[in-house]
């Protein structure tokens, strides 16, 4: 799972895929936490997330492995708690500033339940949630 995520650090001020560092961050917190939301992470979901995040400019002083573990805590610590998960879907709207890319970033998470075949019910779910809070 970090192997793909070494691939997002490319040193340099130049931002080719377009977009800032906190939207950056916000689009790995939603995936990871979209990754585990039926707690079952699948090899087709980590393809698709390393496919798709390979062309970022993670331009960050935090490592991407030290971002990715804490991610990866929050995303535990919520994920059965209704009310952080609610606040935790704001911040990264929030997060994501614009229509466009809180459009890009449910687009990712919905090929992202799609990839391994299986849309669970908490998938679903959380989905429903997802286009409440980002469209």
């Amino acid at each position: 799972m970090l192997g793909f995520l070494k691939n997002l650090f490319k040193a340099g001020d130049n931002s080719a895929d377009g977009l800032k560092q906190p939207q950056r961050e916000a689009i790995v917190d939603l995936l990871v936490f979209c990754m585990y939301s039926d707690r079952t992470v699948s090899l087709a979901e980590d393809q698709l997330i390393q496919r798709r995040l390979e062309s970022m400019d993670w331009q960050a002083v935090e490592s991407i492995d030290n971002y990715y573990d804490r991610s990866v805590t929050r995303v535990r610590d919520i994920l059965s708690n209704d009310d952080a998960r609610t606040s935790f879907l704001t911040r990264i709207a929030d997060r994501l500033e614009d229509a466009g890319t809180r459009e890009k970033a449910f687009q990712l998470s919905h090929q992202l339940f799609l990839s391994d075949g299986v849309e669970s019910p908490d998938e679903t779910t959380l989905e429903a949630e997802l286009r409440s809070a980002l469209l």
